[in-house]
Order: C-alpha cells, then sequence, then structure tokens
C-alpha cells in the first residue's frame, strides 16, 4: 500500500502514515508504555482530581523545541488552543479526541490544568495520540504548518 504524508502540521494528522512519520519529529505529552498504560513524554505527571472530571499535568523541565525555545506550561496551553479554536486548521480528528474537555489552562509555568465536561479517564491514554503533540509558540496560527523550516518539535528527528 502506497501512502503519502498528508501534512506537516500534526493537528491535521487523520491517517496512521502521517502520525507515524510526524511522531518523528513532534512529541504529545503521553505514551502507551509496553504495559498498555499512559506515561509521561512531556510531562513528569498527570493526575486527576477525586472526581476524574479534572487533570493537573505537571511539565518536565528542560525539554527544548529545535527552534530553540523551552517547554513551560504557557506552550502547552497555546498548543491546545491552536487545536481547539483555530478556524484555519483542518483538526477535525484531534478536535474529536478533545471534545470533552471544556478548559485548558496554565495553573504556572510548570503546571496545566486539564478541565472536563465529564469525567474521563482515558484523558491520559488520548493525549498520546500523535495529533495533540505539542508545537511551540512559533507554530502558525492562522494557518497550518506548511514548510519543513515550520517544523519545530521535541521529538528524536527534528529538522
Amino acid at each position: 500500500v502506497k501512502s503519502k504524508i498528508r501534512t506537516f502540521d500534526p493537528a491535521e494528522i487523520d491517517d496512521e502514515t502521517t502520525g507515524y512519520a510526524l511522531s518523528q519529529i513532534y512529541e504529545p505529552l503521553t505514551r502507551v508504555g509496553s504495559d498498555g498504560k499512559p506515561e509521561g513524554i512531556l510531562v513528569n505527571s498527570l493526575t486527576p482530581n477525586d472526581a476524574v472530571t479534572e487533570f493537573t499535568a505537571n511539565i518536565r523541565r528542560g525539554i527544548v523545541f529545535s527552534d530553540g525555545t523551552t517547554l513551560d506550561a504557557g506552550v502547552v496551553v497555546a498548543s491546545f488552543d491552536r487545536i481547539l479554536k483555530s478556524k484555519a486548521l483542518r483538526a477535525d480528528y484531534a478536535r474529536t479526541l478533545l471534545k470533552d474537555v471544556k478548559r485548558v489552562y496554565a495553573k504556572d509555568q510548570e503546571s496545566v490544568v486539564f478541565e472536563l465536561r465529564r469525567p474521563m479517564a482515558s484523558l491520559p491514554s488520548r493525549l498520546s495520540y500523535p495529533a495533540l503533540a505539542i508545537v511551540p509558540r512559533s507554530a502558525p496560527r492562522d494557518r497550518p504548518i506548511s514548510k519543513i523550516e515550520d517544523m519545530h518539535g521535541t521529538g528524536p528527528f527534528t529538522p
């Protein structure tokens, strides 16, 4: 089966080939480990409240994007806002993964809160999808990432 990479923008990923290719450049907050449980990539922890209607992510320190900027809570919030609010992105799949997320906000420089519409124990696993990979503040807000020069990630193979 021949398949092509459809986009350079993780928010627009809607197929396996593109997801695999872009996951070499961009990273999501979590991944599913060999034991089937979510574990942090860009976060140290993802802790639910008692009702499982809110998760607090503790951002891992010292992570730098290939454009030289540092990951912090504001970057994570901006990345999710870009998915949820941009009219320019064809991010239907990413938005579907986040349909029960009411709000994402920074509690402080190292903590991000995901406020949910209903209990959702699957949020840590959902945050592992390549379509929810984190992009730096330099990612365009008014259009998809469409040039290699704009692809700045934290993954193992960054341009």
